[in-house]
């Protein structure tokens, strides 16, 4: 988990501060495509080689299922009190309550 932290960190800082030559950059879509399709590839070759799979899709399924479900119900909370405590965002249907 760390080396992915820091990966994004130094991704990141790379990106930010244009440290990239710009033929990687022109690049840099292609990559990314290319590196999510192995990672699907790797992963349907660990799926494949699963041998009792079929008896374990409900299980899957509902995990899967509330691992999404937690992960929108926090994303919308999180964003929520981020805009409402960091962000001087005025919603216009508010004011039209007030009047």
């Amino acid at each position: 988990m760390f080396s992915l932290i820091v990966a994004i960190t130094i991704g990141f800082i790379l990106g930010r501060y244009q440290m990239l030559p710009a033929f990687i950059l022109k690049y840099n879509d292609h990559l990314i495509n290319l590196g999510v399709v192995l990672l699907l590839f790797s992963m349907g070759i660990q799926i494949g080689l699963e041998d009792n799979l079929i008896s374990k899709l409900g299980i899957i399924g509902w995990k899967a299922f509330i691992l999404a479900g937690f992960a929108i119900l926090f994303s919308v909370l999180i964003l929520h009190v981020f805009i409402n405590r960091f962000l001087n965002w005025d919603n216009p249907h508010d004011k039209e309550l007030k009047k």
